[in-house]
């Protein structure tokens, strides 16, 4: 009985030991499959990483260039093409400009095609293609590139909820007990600043500090300042130019027409030889009132008044209409009512620019559409406001949703004359991305007789860039409270980033709009 039980035993044993045989033959098998297979995924991975390294190579050549006011693709080529390597990989990328970035158009805003595509050992292995659009000043809530040195920014009575930037330095009025205060930071946003003050940040502050004595930062109370806490200051950061002239608006505002007008009046950016519109506005000579509207039927329009002469250009964006004549203009149409009581009809609408070459005065009303409202800034022309700006998409008093209506004004000096923005409440409302000043300059955005005015107040929902920040208004150095001047509350309108203006002016970064990969071609 035990000598069965011993062969079972054995016969057992024999009949495990072929199946592991077994199992052990097929998982050699196997592992090679899975070691190609890992292979293969690290070489797709470091492929990725090579095609990836092309595209972030040629935005940094991008940005150089036009930092340099250089083209990035030279000599007016339909492309450009850029080599390097990634480790033991080689990647090529080729630059495409936008039909409407220069040299191929005239927006200020460029826009690139890149593809690149990693190889190894001269063979393809992946491709990819980005679409990359530089960025605007709208992209601030808050810019500026020179500040009075004894200018404070008093938390009791701003609040920046958007990106804040300063060629400059800034010092900042603290109010008292804030750090035991149940209230929304001074910045909701990122704050960097060109130059800065010495001290454990940069940053001046009128009242206790952010850090204790050894300059040791404490984070409630930075997070009181600075939604992100000490992370979101930076200080000695790269300086942003602003432009030194508006001559790139107010040649799209020509569009294709041959001969820059001269003549004091309205003209309409017209194609060469031709009734159609390829540009928008040129408004030769001071403009005294200038009102955008919408009229009944949802079509847009701006009045123009200078002296004795009133100008309206009628847009049909919504609905088609009547001439005076009687005779039918379709939707898409632009009517031009001049002077002297006549009136052109042309093919298109506008791009959305109108351009002066002189001073505009009175500029209020309701917006509909993209616009940009630009005036010589090298001949230090300027935009005084003349009661509130609205869009005709957001409900007043409340924040935009949308891009549609945005509205951008583009000028040496904004100034808010004494008629306006004469109570704290109401306000006076402005919604607009505003860019007033040039580089190195006093161009900035102005009120008027500040020191002498009553407290005031302006809403604006949309952006401030300033060549100079002047003084508004004067507050009190315990509380913070508005003694004279006008108080600006600021609401960042964000969808301005990735929805600018018409050919608002840019900066020299570029943002990804569009990234994927593809399958690499084959030469």
């Amino acid at each position: 009985m035990k000598r069965r039980q011993r062969r079972g035993t054995v016969l057992l044993a024999i009949f495990f030991l072929i199946v592991l045989n077994f199992l052990a033959l097929a998982l050699l098998d196997l592992l090679p499959l899975e070691l190609r297979s890992a292979g293969r995924n690290r070489l797709e991975t470091a492929a990725f990483l090579a095609a990836d390294s092309g595209v972030l190579h040629a935005l940094v050549y991008i940005e150089d260039r036009v930092s340099r006011g250089e083209t990035p693709l030279p000599n007016d080529a339909a492309s450009h093409t850029l080599h390097g390597k990634s480790g033991s990989w080689d990647w090529k990328a080729t630059l495409k400009a936008d039909p409407d970035t220069p040299p191929l158009g005239k927006n200020t805003i460029r826009v690139y095609e890149i593809d690149s595509q990693a190889s190894l050992d001269g063979v393809a292995y992946r491709a990819v293609r980005a679409l990359a659009r530089q960025e605007t000043f709208a992209r601030y809530a808050w810019f500026e590139d020179q500040r009075k040195s004894d200018l404070v920014i008093p938390g009791t009575s701003y609040h920046f909820d958007g990106p804040f930037h300063s060629n400059s330095r800034i010092r900042i009025l603290v109010p008292p007990d804030i750090y035991n205060q149940n209230r929304p930071p001074i910045f909701e946003s990122e704050v960097t600043t060109v130059e800065s003050y010495d001290t454990p940040d940069g940053v001046a502050y009128q009242g206790p500090p952010p850090y204790d004595a050894q300059g040791n930062p404490i984070q409630e109370r930075y997070q009181k300042i600075y939604r992100g806490g000490r992370e979101s200051l930076r200080t000695g950061v790269r300086r942003i130019e602003l432009p030194t002239d508006s001559g790139s608006l107010s040649s799209a505002a020509q569009g294709q027409s041959p001969v820059t007008p001269s003549t004091r009046g309205v003209h309409l950016g017209l194609k060469t030889g031709s009734n159609d519109l390829s540009g928008g506005l040129t408004v030769v000579g001071d403009v005294d009132s200038m009102l955008l509207d919408v009229e009944e039927d949802g079509n847009r329009s701006v009045t123009i008044q200078q002296g004795s002469s009133t100008t309206k250009v009628l847009e049909l964006t919504d609905t088609a209409t009547t001439a005076p004549n009687g005779n039918p203009v379709p939707q898409g149409s632009t009517i031009l009512y001049k002077p002297d009581g006549t009136f052109s009809v042309h093919t298109g609408l506008t791009n959305g620019l109108i351009y002066g070459t002189g001073n505009i005065r009175g500029l209020r009303g309701i917006n509909k559409g993209k616009r940009t409202v630009a005036v010589d800034m090298a001949a230090q022309k300027e935009i005084v406001l003349g009661g509130a700006l609205t869009r005709a998409d957001t409900p007043v008093g409340q924040a935009p949703q949308s891009g549609r209506d945005a509205l951008g004004l583009v000028a040496f000096k904004v100034r808010v004359p004494t008629s306006i923005a004469r109570t704290v409440n109401p306000p006076t409302d402005v919604y607009a991305a505003i860019l007033a000043g040039t580089k190195g300059s006093e161009g900035g955005f102005y009120i008027d007789s500040w020191s002498s005015r009553p407290p005031g107040r302006i809403r604006l929902f949309g952006g401030l860039m300033m060549g100079y920040k002047p003084t508004w208004l004067s507050v009190d150095s315990i509380d913070g409270s508005i003694i004279s001047g006008v108080a600006l509350d600021s609401t960042y309108d964000q969808n301005l980033s990735s929805s600018p203006p018409p050919y608002f002016p840019t900066i020299g970064k570029f943002r990804i709009l569009r990234y994927q990969e593809e399958a690499p071609s084959v030469d």
